[in-house]
């Protein structure tokens, strides 16, 4: 997400026009928000994003890249995968 600086030209309009626009979502979901359980008998499949910067999981997935610098964005390190797996197996963010 990119924020504009308030002296920006527009900045202020943009700004007014995503607080509208927010306004009218969160109406349509509160509105329309309808919650469900649903049990999954077959599996379950965990999509969660890159892990270049989840080192531990570099050196056990891809052990070719263990001398590389991470490109990419920081925020991908995989913490998501841990819901996959089993309660004693999620000690912490970044085990395997």
């Amino acid at each position: 997400m990119v924020f504009l600086p308030l002296n920006f030209p527009g900045a202020r309009l943009a700004y007014a026009r995503a607080a509208r626009l927010l306004a009218k979502v969160t109406a349509l979901e509160a509105e329309h928000r309808v919650e469900r359980r649903i049990r999954a008998t077959a599996g379950v499949s965990v999509s969660t994003g890159g892990f270049i910067y989840n080192r531990p999981m570099i050196h056990h997935y891809a052990p070719h890249h263990d001398a590389i610098s991470p490109m990419g964005n920081p925020a991908t390190t995989a913490a998501a995968s841990a819901w996959g797996r089993p309660p004693a197996a999620r000690s912490s963010a970044s085990a395997i």
